[in-house]
């Protein structure tokens, strides 16, 4: 019993509760494989629509494909990427969270690292590359996170 104000302690320091709620019930290794697949495809240019390496891909596509690839069904669109899930605050995501922006265009989707970096697909005329979260432009726009990785 002497121990277990320090395991309170540990616990609470690290994000986890003794009852494995919070993101103690995150799995990590999925993560990193969503962001492994991502990155295969760096370079992919982009497509308005498209949904597969050989098509190319619109930001929401690239999410859509690279989380298929994982036995995910998540929704088609950046809008509605954007409701699935669960919402996660920018201090609390980790790798294969998707990373929601606001544009003054609308919304748009990409697939964080872990790095405080994220992957998508950006614009008309570019390809599927890795940005910085903390860059002054999607700072800005950042608009949250969602978990679909459990």
């Amino acid at each position: 019993l002497k121990c277990l104000p320090a395991i309170v302690f540990l616990a609470l320091i690290s994000g986890c509760t003794l009852s494995g709620g919070g993101n103690a019930s995150f799995d990590n290794a999925k993560g990193e494989k969503i962001v492994q697949t991502a990155r295969t495809v760096t370079g992919t240019p982009y497509c308005w629509g498209g949904t597969s390496p050989a098509q190319g891909f619109d930001c929401s596509g690239y999410v859509f494909w690279v989380y298929k690839q994982h036995g995910y069904n998540l929704p088609r669109t950046a809008a509605e990427q954007a409701r699935a899930g669960t919402s996660i605050s920018k201090g609390n995501l980790r790798a294969g969270d998707i990373v929601v922006f606001n544009p003054s265009w609308g919304k748009h989707t990409g697939i964080y690292t872990g790095r405080k970096t994220f992957l998508h697909s950006p614009k008309s005329g570019s390809r599927v590359k890795e940005e910085s979260l903390e860059a002054p432009y999607w700072s800005k726009v950042f608009a949250g996170g969602r978990r679909v990785v459990r």
